[in-house]
């Protein structure tokens, strides 16, 4: 049985919300050396954020399949947001409970989101992906490439991917802006 590779990916990154919060949590301070983008993912990369972005909850409300879409929010809401060896990452609202929004929380990757409450999570996520001209994942990772790393605010423009359902909502992305925290 093939299975869709948006489809995977979306698993892993369900599959690693599961994860506890806590110590044993490695920061995102990975020494791994960063290749250069691939030429695909250097394409959608934008000194410049585009503009009209809407929240991650507005997009997952309005935005359909098909859909152009501007949205704006942070790399959250599980504790791998970058999957591994695929240009896709998670992005959270930017009114997600991250941990380090919790006072007195000392967590080692607030990005997890483990505090929340994993029913409000899903609404408040989605999978922005850099597609190759067959519409498949680049196979680069994110993490690393122009500095991109966990928590990070992100302003991305895109087409919601054909494959998208209200409980798997993935846009691919035709520019990428990391924008300065607000």
């Amino acid at each position: 049985m093939k299975i869709d590779t948006t489809v995977q990916l979306s698993l892993l990154a369900a599959a690693s919300l599961f994860a506890a919060c806590g110590d044993s949590g490695k920061p995102s301070a990975d020494t791994t050396p960063v290749s250069p983008p691939l030429p695909a993912v250097a394409a959608v990369l934008s000194e410049t954020a585009p503009d009209g972005a809407i929240s991650v909850v507005e997009a997952r409300k309005t935005a359909k399949p098909g859909a152009e879409v501007t949205v704006e929010g942070i790399v959250a809401g599980t504790m791998s947001p970058f999957a591994e060896g695929f240009a896709s990452v998670v992005l959270g609202d930017l009114a997600m409970e991250t941990c380090d929004k919790v006072p007195g929380d000392s967590c080692a990757t607030p990005w997890d989101a483990c505090c929340a409450d994993p029913d409000t999570l899903k609404g408040m996520r989605l999978t922005l992906q850099v597609s190759d001209a067959e519409g498949r994942p680049v196979a680069q990772s994110l993490k690393g490439i122009a500095g991109l790393a966990e928590m990070d605010h992100l302003v991305a423009e895109g087409t919601v991917a054909a494959t998208s359902t209200p409980e798997n909502h993935v846009i691919n992305v035709s520019r990428l802006h990391r924008a300065p925290a607000k």
